[in-house]
């Protein structure tokens, strides 16, 4: 049975930017359930960020996700770094295909870095509403190389995940403090490099701790109407980013 749901969406807003960097990322909690843990009904947020080593670095300090109640900023959750990781796909060099190795140092251009942030243990006071609460992380830029959007450098990037209410069978909602369910989470790593006319499958391997369902589904962008999309796309409409 879903009691709390995650939903995991790369959005984008607009923001001056100095250069782009950032492709993509994902914010997902765990629920403490250890009855011997100090922290027991308390969360743990993750975020993970994946920028193009071909633009500026991450920080390597700290980020702030912020919770939102309808519209309202109910409250700031600090997570501290974690480590950045080079996940560039393996090259295989010979004198047929003398291909380069990408990394992060050497051969930046197509090269992949995952950062990841956690927070402390913390509480999540209340119930989300029936619109639910939403965690998003936002900066500039985006990767100057993508071709469904106008000028992608002057776009900038915002990471969101929601949580929604459980409610009991007699229809009351149950807080989230404590808590009581973890959300999904990806296990498989993002797939940077795929070679043009060739076909292509990919899946994400999410997975949910307390075995809830999963489905996937493409969002529309959270500022839909403001971004300048490349009228190439049929209709115009808003293109899987």
């Amino acid at each position: 049975m879903k009691r709390i749901l995650c939903l995991l969406f790369v959005f984008f807003s607009v923001h001056e930017a100095k250069s782009s960097h950032l492709m993509g990322g994902e914010i997902t909690w765990e629920c403490i359930k250890d009855p011997a843990s100090t922290d027991l009904g308390k969360y743990i947020f993750t975020m993970k960020l994946y920028r193009d080593c071909d633009g500026i670095t991450l920080n390597q300090t700290s980020e702030t996700i912020e919770v939102w109640d309808n519209g309202t900023n109910i409250q700031s959750i600090t997570c501290n770094f974690i480590s950045n990781t080079d996940i560039s796909p393996a090259c295989n060099s010979s004198n047929s295909f003398p291909n380069l190795a990408l990394n992060c140092l050497t051969n930046p251009i197509g090269a992949v870095e995952e950062y990841i942030y956690q927070s402390s243990a913390i509480q999540l006071v209340g119930a989300p509403p029936a619109s639910g609460w939403h965690f998003t992380w936002d900066d500039c830029c985006r990767n100057d190389a993508l071709s469904n959007l106008l000028d992608p450098d002057l776009q900038g990037f915002t990471l969101r995940a929601s949580m929604y209410p459980y409610l009991d069978p007699s229809g009351a909602i149950i807080p989230a403090d404590p808590c009581f369910d973890s959300s999904p989470i990806f296990n498989e790593t993002p797939k940077t490099i795929i070679c043009s006319g060739y076909p292509f499958a990919y899946s994400h391997n999410a997975s949910d701790p307390e075995l809830d369902s999963i489905r996937y589904y493409w969002a529309e962008p959270l500022d839909y109407g403001f971004a300048s999309y490349d009228p190439g796309p049929l209709n115009n409409s808003p293109p899987a980013i």
